[in-house]
């Protein structure tokens, strides 16, 4: 435990302790929506849409690559 000479170390200490809490509160509310975001099933669609087509896209190149040799 630190000990205090004055009102100012304390007031100080007490202004650093508060601006954490305010970043760290800042931050929970930056995971909860990038959580929620995560789980949106708008997102899932999205990237089986994107995976399936570059899938697609992969074939279709090399198919049309092998034919023309």
């Amino acid at each position: 435990m630190k000990d205090y000479k004055n009102l100012e170390e304390i007031d100080k200490d007490l202004k650093i302790l508060q601006l954490r809490r305010k970043i760290a509160i800042e931050e929970l509310k930056y995971v909860k929506n990038s959580t929620i975001d995560k789980f949106q099933p708008y997102q899932w669609i999205q990237t089986y849409l994107l995976k399936k087509a570059t899938q697609y896209g992969f074939e279709f190149l090399f198919r049309n690559k092998n034919k023309a040799s």
